[in-house]
């Protein structure tokens, strides 16, 4: 095995099994954002261009937010699960 392969040390020339990363299931209605539940708080983000225009730390086991109603138009939200970050295009009006 060679430093920086991939190899599985337990069964030579087989690489190690990764499982698929986990996908958060977010859904916009209005401006209520809903979300699976977390086992560590949520921290989002909401950008225009390279501007931050809104964050918000989640409480754990908290499901849903309102974001508030000034916000209108085409962002870039980014949500934080731990030290792991998701992101996507929403349109609020």
């Amino acid at each position: 095995m060679y430093p920086g392969s991939y190899d599985n040390p337990t069964k030579p020339a087989r690489p190690v099994g990764r499982g698929m990363a986990w996908i958060p299931q977010v859904y916009l209605e209005n401006h209520l954002l809903s979300f699976e539940t977390s086992a560590s708080p949520i921290i989002i983000y909401i950008y225009r261009g390279d501007e931050l225009i809104y964050t918000q730390m989640i409480a754990m086991g908290t499901t849903s937010v309102e974001l508030p109603d000034s916000l209108k138009g085409d962002y870039t939200l980014y949500m934080f699960y731990g030290d792991i970050a998701y992101y996507g295009g929403i349109n609020l009006y």
